[in-house]
């Protein structure tokens, strides 16, 4: 995204935000923002051979087929993002693998704190809590 103009951004932000419920968009863009975050954390130091380390438009969007195709996909991924999409009929039918990071997983805010994956890890927490012992360890990949 960086290499774009900020209304091709725009398209790119409104295509996402297609695939995507009304929180789960302010999550991702929430990501995103978070690594302006990070570049300070890590003291903006971080040098990957580009000009900056830490970037929020450092992510891609990948479109497979033709949009308006009988059948067409769409994967947008970066740091702590990847969405995949797949649409057919002019239905979205898929949308994984998806995966939403967050780091840092919760900052400081002026009368409070930025924790945009709290909610959710506390149901995840709360439903590991209901499995018995053999559930568990089924159902955890890494323990």
């Amino acid at each position: 995204m960086r290499e774009q103009s900020a209304y091709q951004q725009s398209l790119v932000m409104q295509l996402v935000a297609s695939g995507l419920s009304q929180a789960g968009y302010a999550t991702v863009a929430t990501v995103m923002g978070l690594e302006n975050v990070l570049d300070q954390v890590e003291g903006w130091r971080i040098d990957w051979g580009r000009e900056r380390g830490r970037d929020p438009r450092l992510y891609w969007l990948r479109i497979f087929g033709r949009p308006g195709a009988p059948v067409w996909a769409w994967r947008f991924g970066g740091h702590h993002i990847s969405l995949n999409n797949l649409i057919v009929a002019d239905q979205l039918v898929s949308t994984t693998p998806c995966f939403i990071g967050a780091d840092p997983a919760k900052s400081a805010l002026l009368g409070g704190s930025l924790d945009p994956l709290g909610g959710i890890e506390d149901q995840a927490r709360q439903l590991a809590r209901t499995l018995s012992a053999p559930q568990l360890r089924q159902a955890l990949l890494l323990s």
